[in-house]
């Protein structure tokens, strides 16, 4: 009679998986829910096939909300947590109320281990969201690998990726290890980037679905001896102890002897030993006659060739390297400096200007005297139409550097965006002195006939058309208020 209940209670279960909608609506539910309960209690307790069919009996057991609902769910994701999870089970967790899954997924993501991955790419995947202030005492919480953080930036919810760069770089400023102000910045560089279109599934998961260590789903009346600590994703001062409240379930899994589990390794090792037996034998063979040979005509050579000495200053290392374009003393400060500066390029080429000046700014507050951050960062807020701020960066840079190309035509056209040609035609000349370029030349002159300095700017053109000849230099003018009207009309 049992044995025929529990096959009518996968049928039906099936049956429900299949369908869409959610649980409570889909047409197996009621009958499903009716066989749970006009039978035994302890249907399928010490047995279950899956953690996807163990999760599925709680929830037509126990009322939302209650201690036991939390306290079963709490123990079978810990346990799905320590194997690769499949899509059936996916789709279970995305049937949960946030509520449960504040406070039984969200634990699991400080666990040191492997459960720790797995717990964030399960939130990535069924679209869970935190509070912009918890992510700050989650990166803190363990060692983070790359595929984890990519996996974490997908519980950001868009509209607030900046307030979490901004807050990630408020608590690196006050962050006293290093390892975690590099964490944060790290997460902020995913954040802006182009993240993948869906979760990338932790490489322990890949190792787990290929090997033959299948983890049992757990038992529905398991004992757990705490309620799970709530998480709440809503940051606060006091919230640096849920680390230490799951610290308790990073502890290696011991049997009933307290010996810890063996993966079974070396017994694979073994069997391969003893099926290839022959062949390993053939090896070390080989492998001894040919060191016995080498070692003999070293020994050889050694006698007849002649003595090299070397030179005096072969064993010593100068007391430091130098970057051959700058010329500057490569420090911890530079490298960390030259990370931020070089990221900021690559997003310059895809003209994001706004990422591109935070990268710069972050430079900078590395080493105050990075030119070329300076001048990129002044770049950068002539394109957003800072002028001021443009401004005061690129004479930065050139009070470090004033042979710095480019800083004073910069400086030039952000003058005048403010109507300030005075000083605009100040910094083109300097750049002119500088060197004789022919397109900065075209440019000023254009800027002169524009601001009704004709004769100078036909003279600058003829100048520099006779400098070169084989350019052809062009003045324009801005259309008067009568022909914008007609080209209006």
């Amino acid at each position: 009679m049992m044995q025929k209940t529990e096959q009518k209670f996968y049928e039906l279960a099936d049956s429900l998986l299949r369908e869409s909608g959610l649980l409570a609506n889909r047409p197996s539910w009621i009958n499903l829910r009716q066989l749970v309960h006009e039978f035994l209690p302890d249907l399928l307790d010490t047995d279950c096939r899956s953690h996807t069919y163990a999760i599925l009996l709680v929830l037509l057991r126990n009322p939302e909300k209650s201690p036991e609902r939390a306290k079963k769910l709490a123990a079978i994701i810990e346990s799905a947590c320590k194997s690769s999870p499949d899509e059936l089970f996916i789709d279970m967790l995305r049937q949960l109320a946030p509520d449960d899954l504040t406070s039984t997924l969200l634990p699991q993501i400080y666990c040191t281990d492997s459960r720790g991955s797995i717990a964030v790419y399960l939130a990535a995947k069924i679209g869970l969201h935190v509070e912009p202030d918890a992510f700050q005492y989650f990166l803190t919480a363990r060692t983070w690998q790359q595929t984890d953080l990519i996996n974490l930036a997908f519980l950001v919810r868009p509209s607030e990726q900046l307030k979490v760069s901004t807050i990630l770089e408020q608590a690196a400023a006050n962050e006293s290890s290093a390892i975690n102000r590099e964490i944060f910045t790290e997460f902020r560089h995913i954040l802006f980037g182009e993240p993948p279109q869906q979760p990338l599934l932790p490489d322990i998961a890949i190792a787990a679905s290929s090997g033959t260590v299948i983890t049992p789903a757990p038992t529905i009346n398991e004992d757990v001896s705490e309620d799970p600590p709530e998480v709440n994703t809503t940051a606060r001062k006091g919230s640096s102890h849920r680390a230490q409240a799951f610290s308790s379930r990073v502890a290696p899994t011991t049997d009933a002897k307290g010996k810890k589990d063996s993966p079974g390794f070396s017994a694979s090792i073994l069997k391969i030993i003893e099926t290839n037996q022959s062949a390993l034998l053939v090896l070390f063979v080989i492998t001894t006659i040919f060191l016995v040979a080498t070692g003999l005509s070293k020994w050889f050579v050694s006698d007849s060739a002649e003595s090299v000495t070397p030179p005096a200053n072969a064993g010593k290392l100068p007391s430091h390297w130098t970057d051959s374009a700058t010329r500057e003393k490569i420090t911890e400060r530079y490298l960390a400096a030259d990370k931020d500066y070089r990221m900021g390029e690559l997003y310059l080429t895809r003209d994001r200007f706004s990422e591109a000046l935070i990268l710069f700014e972050d430079a900078l507050s590395i080493r105050p005297d990075h030119t070329l951050a300076l001048y990129r960062a002044g770049y950068c807020r002539l394109h957003i139409k800072d002028y001021a701020g443009a401004r005061t960066a690129l004479e930065k840079a050139l009070k470090i550097d004033p042979t710095l190309r480019y800083a004073n035509l910069l400086l030039a056209r952000a003058a005048a965006a403010q109507l300030d040609n005075k000083g605009a035609e100040s910094h083109f000349n300097r750049e002119l002195e500088l060197a004789k370029d022919p397109v900065v030349a075209e440019e000023f002159a254009n800027f002169l006939h524009n601001t009704g300095k004709e004769v100078e700017a036909e003279s600058l053109i003829n100048k520099y058309q006779a400098l070169y000849p084989d350019r052809i230099l062009i003045l324009t003018r801005k259309p008067d208020k009568s022909e914008k009207e007609e080209q209006r009309q």
